[in-house]
């Protein structure tokens, strides 16, 4: 390396720390990308083709690098790996079947209900994404925004890179569309999951009488890289065998191996 490069180094250093780096910091960073000019002097043989601009990139490429490797230590070598194509998602709920973790402690005295009281119905008003005419349903006092809800928990499957939409249906097009599968004439409400490369749907459905989203919450959590009880445990707050976390995720996203 000719002495002219050698004393750009602190200069390209700044550049790339966007400061004033100072000799330490520049031999740090030469010390990181050196192996990259020694392999370009291999492999041109020739060091007059060494400039500044081609030491300068090979400075560059190799801060980048550093920065992800730094970025990914720091996320924690823990971090979730988003779950993708399907034959992925089968594979993690045969992991999550095979943990056995049971929660056998009993509640606690103040957990006990002495009394049982059912909250309010109320009517709610949405619009039939079929036929467009406006619907009413029956929810619990409280759990008025409920369509919405659920139109936001679908907005995080999508940003998973899933397909995922919710339908909206009056009780005549449930039963004009669908007249053969009971289910969507029951509810008002239809959650459809395809994954990643997938073309089949899964299809699900919400409560439209109770607020209860815990199992696509679950659902969620598992695309999300939780695939363990003690994992599930975790993100959602609570303790449930493994059988009724797999459960929850197979009536949102199914699954192939049964």
């Amino acid at each position: 390396m000719t002495l002219s490069n050698r004393k750009n180094i602190d200069i390209n250093a700044e550049k790339l720390l966007g400061t004033k780096a100072g000799e330490e910091k520049a031999e740090y960073i030469w010390g990181i990308i050196a192996p990259y000019v020694n392999f370009a002097q291999t492999v041109f043989n020739d060091l007059s083709v060494l400039t500044e601009d081609v030491i300068f990139a090979a400075m560059k490429n190799a801060y980048e690098i550093g920065m992800l490797t730094a970025f990914y230590y720091l996320s924690g070598k823990d971090k979730k790996h988003s779950l993708g194509t399907r034959n992925e998602i089968d594979n993690a709920l045969s992991k999550l079947a095979a943990s056995s973790r049971d929660y056998q402690d009993p509640p606690p005295e103040s957990a006990m209900c002495y009394s049982i009281r059912t909250p309010e119905e109320v009517n709610i008003r949405f619009t039939c994404d079929k036929c467009g005419r406006t619907a009413t349903i029956k929810v619990y006092e409280g759990q008025e925004k409920l369509m919405s809800h659920y139109r936001n928990l679908t907005k995080k499957f999508v940003e998973l890179g899933h397909k995922a939409e919710v339908t909206c249906l009056c009780d005549d097009c449930a039963t004009r569309h669908f007249p053969s599968n009971s289910s969507w004439r029951k509810n008002n409400i239809v959650f459809a999951f395809t994954a990643k490369g997938s073309s089949t749907p899964v299809y699900s459905f919400p409560s439209s009488w109770t607020y209860r989203d815990f199992e696509y919450r679950v659902a969620l959590s598992f695309l999300n890289g939780a695939d363990t009880v003690e994992k599930l445990a975790e993100e959602t707050g609570t303790k449930h065998k493994a059988q009724t976390y797999l459960d929850h995720v197979r009536t949102v996203i199914g699954s192939t191996k049964r």
